[in-house]
Order: C-alpha cells, then sequence, then structure tokens
C-alpha cells in the first residue's frame, strides 16, 4: 500500500495504540547535544546526524546495530558554528554545508561532505557567487544535486532565485531564475517527481500581498500554482512523491497533493501533527504531535507512527524527530540525549 491509503486510514481513526517495549532500543547521545536532523544511509548501516553542541553544531554518524556514535571529523577543523547550515541528503550519503560571510559583499563557502564507514570526507568546497546570497536548500532525493535558494531581499539584483550545485562535481547551474519565482522562503524537492515545490512572494514578476505555493521543474519555464494564499503553510515531501502542505495553527488549513497530480486535496488527519514523514515502502506514516492529543503531557512533543493497517506507536519519551531505515523495518525517534531505535511489525 501506498502513503495515500495511510493518509486515509488515519481520518477513519481506526488506530490500535501500542506502548513501545521490546521492539525499541536506545541509543546514547552526549547530553550536551540536542539532535536537530537525521538521515539513514542508503545502505542501512548507519544514521548520519546533526546535532547543535554548545555554540555549534556536531556532526555524527551512529550504529544502530551496534549503539556505537562516532564524531566525525568536521569542516575547517574548529567544527560548525550555529550560523552554518546543515543539510542531509535523503539517502544520508552527503553533507552540505553553507556558511554565510558575515560581509553580504563576500562570497558564502559551500562544502559537501560524503560519508561512508564512520568518517566523513570532503568532497566539494567552493565559493558561492558574490552575486547570491544563500537561504533554504533541498536535496534532490538521490543526494546527486543540492537545490539553493536566494536568500528574500538581500540581493535584490541576482539574477536567479535557485541554483542547482553538482554535488560530485561542484558545477553550478540556474535552476529557477527569479522572472519566474522569486523571494523564495521554503524550498522541497518532490521525491520521484522531478520537481521542486517553491513557497515564494513573487512569482512572474508580480508581488501579491500573500506568499505563494507553486511546483516547477528545474531549468524549465513552466510552473503550476498550487496555493495563492500560503503565509502559514510549511511544506513537507513524502517518499513515495506525497507533499503535504500544513499550517500548524489551523486545523482547516492542511492540503495533500498526491503523487503525479497537480491539484490539491483537503488533508484531514485525525491525529494533528507536525514535519510529516513516510516509510519508503509506503505503510508507515510518522508525524510529531503535541503531549495533549497523545500523552495527556501539554507543552512536550512526541513522535507517532501510523500504520495502514491501523497499528500506532507513540514514544515513550518526548522526540524532535522521526525518520525512516531504507528497508521500513525500523524507525528512528531522536531526542537530546538519545536515539531510540524501533522496531517495526
Amino acid at each position: 500500500m501506498t502513503v495515500r491509503v495511510a493518509l486515509i486510514l488515519i481520518a477513519l481513526l481506526c488506530a490500535t495504540q501500542c506502548a513501545l517495549a521490546a521492539g525499541a532500543r536506545k541509543i546514547a547521545l552526549p547530553k550536551d547535544e540536542s539532535p536537530l536532523a537525521a538521515a539513514w544511509r542508503a545502505d542501512g548501516q548507519a544514521l548520519v546526524l546533526v546535532s547543535r553542541k554548545g555554540g555549534g553544531l556536531a556532526l555524527r554518524i551512529a550504529d544502530p546495530a551496534t549503539g556505537d556514535v562516532e564524531l566525525v571529523a568536521p569542516p575547517r577543523g574548529q567544527g560548525l558554528a550555529l550560523s552554518d547550515k546543515v543539510y542531509l541528503s535523503p539517502i544520508g550519503t552527503a553533507v552540505a554545508v553553507i556558511s554565510p560571510s558575515a560581509n553580504q559583499n563576500a562570497p558564502a563557502q559551500l562544502s559537501i561532505w560524503a560519508t561512508k564507514g564512520g568518517a566523513a570526507t570532503q568532497v566539494s568546497l567552493r565559493d558561492i557567487s558574490p552575486d547570491f546570497f544563500p537561504g533554504t536548500a533541498a536535496w534532490k532525493d538521490d543526494g546527486s544535486i543540492l537545490f539553493v535558494a536566494a536568500a528574500p531581499y538581500i540581493k535584490p539584483e541576482q539574477p536567479d532565485s535557485v541554483i542547482a550545485v553538482d554535488a560530485v562535481r561542484g558545477g553550478v547551474q540556474p535552476a529557477v531564475i527569479k522572472g519566474n519565482l522569486d523571494l523564495v522562503d521554503q524550498l522541497a524537492y518532490i521525491p520521484g517527481r522531478g520537481m521542486l515545490a517553491v513557497k515564494c512572494r513573487g512569482i512572474r514578476g508580480e508581488y501579491p500581498s500573500e506568499p505563494v505555493v507553486a511546483i516547477v521543474t528545474p531549468s524549465q519555464p513552466d510552473m503550476v500554482v498550487l496555493h495563492a494564499e500560503a503565509q502559514e503553510f510549511t511544506l513537507d515531501p513524502l517518499a513515495d512523491g506525497t507533499l503535504l502542505l500544513e499550517a500548524p495553527q489551523s486545523a482547516r488549513q492542511r492540503w495533500i497533493l498526491p503523487p503525479g497530480q497537480t491539484t490539491l486535496r483537503l488533508f484531514k488527519p485525525a491525529l494533528p501533527g507536525t514535519a510529516w514523514v513516510a516509510s519508503p515502502d509506503g505503510k508507515w506514516l510518522g508525524t510529531l504531535a503535541d503531549g495533549r492529543a497523545v500523552k495527556r503531557t501539554a507543552g512536550q512533543t512526541f513522535g507517532v507512527l501510523q500504520s495502514t493497517t491501523g497499528t500506532r506507536f507513540v514514544t515513550s519519551a518526548p522526540c524532535a524527530g522521526l525518520v525512516f531505515s531504507p528497508d521500513s523495518r525500523k524507525a528512528l525517534a531522536f531526542a537530546p540525549g538519545q536515539i531510540v531505535s524501533i522496531e517495526l511489525p
């Protein structure tokens, strides 16, 4: 079954909630680190993890089978600064680090690191053109290209709104020109479709009062506007090519773009959540939910896993994010001080 079926099942409230017991295993992290993002490597043998550590960021590789967690040699020898923007490829094979310059007239630096075994090796290091000040970024689903959006308002003269950086060769090409979409707030790559979802404040040379969400094929002029009043939306691409548009403050403002389609439909999950993810086989959905809905614990966020058969798991401790293994047999919930590996039935 696909994620589309899972979404319907969630809406029917037919879930059986289960406690995480024998199927869960904890992996300890340094207590002074707070995980921000994680991605499984394609071989399923390791997890690449970015954490906040003191005044900077730490990059680690964890082995869920043994519980070993190794600190990867960081770029520049002095660790990662909080101002650095770190992007993990969806299959965990590459890590991109964008280091903005304190001077807007000086180029930002982009380094790309390949992960293998328990280490990371720098494969590309380049300056981004001074005419292009980087904002948000998103990886292509196979980790071959990093799409980087220009930060809104900082460099009005820049010709491109999104550039495409080859992760291996380091070459740069325009992906979305300013005349099509401008002032990009959010960027997401839709797996399997070869398209970018863009939330922006300028379209075809016009600047409406509300941001819009559009989908566009990189380096092509055609686009489809999905929603023209997108002030509150966040973009969540799922593994099967589904795109979710969410406004967490409004239960009515949730939309779904099914794979291969260009028209939004209302998304009505029974359980309010944010930061949705899906297993590669489409049989599981994961989300973060307020403790009031799942644990009667207000003010904390828990991970929720929902299967197409109606089985539901709720993490026993607060959770900052969820990620599924490539074979869809495990889910990892990460939180300050630990990763919990969950065996899925």
